[in-house]
């Protein structure tokens, strides 16, 4: 199993009480699934996305990845486990905005030392099958909403991760860039990564292996 969770969930501190953010989870994700997950604002999507990308260790129950307790993998370990293994492209792009478009795509293989003619050329050809080209050379503090998340998205890719976590990742596209960032995310499972996104897109959760449905706390 790549990766499973049990009776996770997590508590935030509302004043002087502990309040429920994440209702327990259960769920196993095995490699090359790809999983839909659905359920209503505030039921706790984006907060189970960023632990599971080993983002946030501020959580009860238990989180394995290849068996082994995440809680025994060190800082170092898990900041390796995200720029090795794992991607997590937010409804925010996060770009760094002075930054290009490609500069920001070849961040990651920048900090892993990898960046060279080929990888360069890998991360176009993603831009361009995301209808990128253009804004190729625009820092990311121009683009729009929708180009932001395109842009992460084909960061995210170029690493070719394990498991790709996104979420509401067509919540901002027209129908033309829906269905390139669908068809990518279908490629992407074929060769074999693990998908789990969240989404509202009831045809994209279609396409899915399973659908994990979460309630509100």
């Amino acid at each position: 199993m790549l990766l499973a969770a049990e009776r996770l969930s997590k508590d935030i501190l509302d004043g002087r009480q502990r309040r429920p953010i994440l209702a327990p989870v259960d769920l196993e994700l095995p490699t090359g699934a790809f999983v839909a997950l659905g359920g209503p604002s505030g039921a706790g999507k984006s907060t189970l996305l960023a632990i599971l990308a080993a983002c946030d260790d501020d959580y009860r129950g238990r989180l394995s990845w290849e068996g082994r307790d995440l809680r025994t993998f060190s800082a170092a370990a898990r900041t390796a486990l995200r720029r090795r293994d794992v991607a997590l492209v937010f409804q925010s792009a996060n770009l760094v905005g002075h930054l290009s478009v490609l500069q920001n795509v070849l961040l990651p293989a920048r900090f892993a030392g990898h960046v060279d003619a080929e990888m360069t050329a890998q991360a176009l050809a993603l831009l361009a099958e995301l209808d990128l080209t253009a804004v190729a050379t625009t820092p990311g503090r121009h683009l729009s909403g929708g180009e932001g998340v395109r842009v992460a998205l084909a960061r995210a890719l170029l690493r070719r991760p394990r498991l790709l976590l996104c979420d509401e990742p067509t919540g901002a596209l027209d129908a033309a860039n829906r269905a390139r960032v669908v068809a990518l995310l279908q490629r992407c499972h074929r060769a074999g990564s693990s998908l789990l996104v969240a989404t509202h897109d009831a045809a994209l959760a279609a396409l899915a292996d399973a659908q994990l449905r979460l309630s509100p706390p």
